[in-house]
């Protein structure tokens, strides 16, 4: 007698059509979503720091090109830092420091993006052509336009240690651009360094003031001697802005 089987194991490539036919479950779409959603707020913050970090960089690079402008600026005007502002336009209609050193930035892509630290808090509107453009400032005796107020780059004692152009606050009622001058705190307009040790800046938002809008709160400035140094906030002394007696 045979025997029949009433329910038998259907072929293997019957079952695997049956699998791969099979979709996902509700759950399993939700978990998927879930796991892509953790990865993605994991990742974002992560992006966002290395972009930060890699925009620090470029703001570094931009003024060591200004430091090199600067000395080669000095090297053709008798060891003359730039003036900063003048009350009335040159006779080349220049006005600010930041017209006055362009034409020794060596290439035109560096006329065009030196002067706007890429990780600016504000994009800077753009003004008329030769006008002030920039988010960085200078120091306020350094480039002063008079000669009794103003303290010649020959004069500071350690210039390694003094501040000539900062990343500046952006003035959103002056079309996000920073201050032409660094004035603030008034140390920078002081010319006795008793207590150089002491902290002098905590405030970051003061117009004429250093803007820490780099990773971990920091600002990056550009030191008298060429060399570019980063300042957390609240770590700026008084050496660090006083560059000593006028002319």
């Amino acid at each position: 007698m045979i025997a029949y089987l009433t329910n038998p194991t259907p072929p293997l490539r019957q079952q695997a059509r049956r699998i791969s036919c099979a979709g996902f479950t509700l759950v399993e779409l939700l978990a998927v979503v879930g796991i892509v959603g953790v990865l993605a707020a994991l990742l974002v913050p992560a992006v966002n720091k290395l972009t930060k970090s890699a925009n620090s960089v470029r703001c570094v690079s931009n003024l060591r090109q200004i430091g090199i402008a600067m000395h080669a600026y000095a090297a053709s005007n008798d060891d003359q830092l730039p003036i900063h502002w003048t009350t009335s336009k040159d006779a080349d209609g220049t006005q600010t420091w930041v017209q006055r050193l362009t034409p020794y930035l060596q290439s035109a892509n560096q006329r065009a993006t030196t002067w706007v630290c890429p990780d600016a808090r504000l994009k800077p509107q753009t003004q008329a052509s030769g006008d002030w453009v920039s988010t960085y400032s200078m120091h306020v005796r350094l480039g002063a336009e008079d000669a009794n107020y103003r303290i010649r780059k020959v004069r500071v004692a350690k210039p390694s240690e003094v501040v000539l152009v900062a990343d500046g606050v952006q003035n959103p009622a002056n079309k996000n651009l920073a201050e032409v001058s660094l004035y603030f705190p008034n140390d920078f307009a002081l010319t006795s360094t008793v207590s150089p040790d002491t902290f002098i800046d905590s405030t970051d938002g003061h117009h004429g003031g250093l803007s820490y809008h780099h990773p971990k709160k920091s600002t990056n400035t550009l030191m008298l001697d060429g060399s570019v140094r980063s300042f957390a906030q609240g770590t700026v002394q008084r050496r660090n802005a006083v560059a000593g007696p006028g002319t």
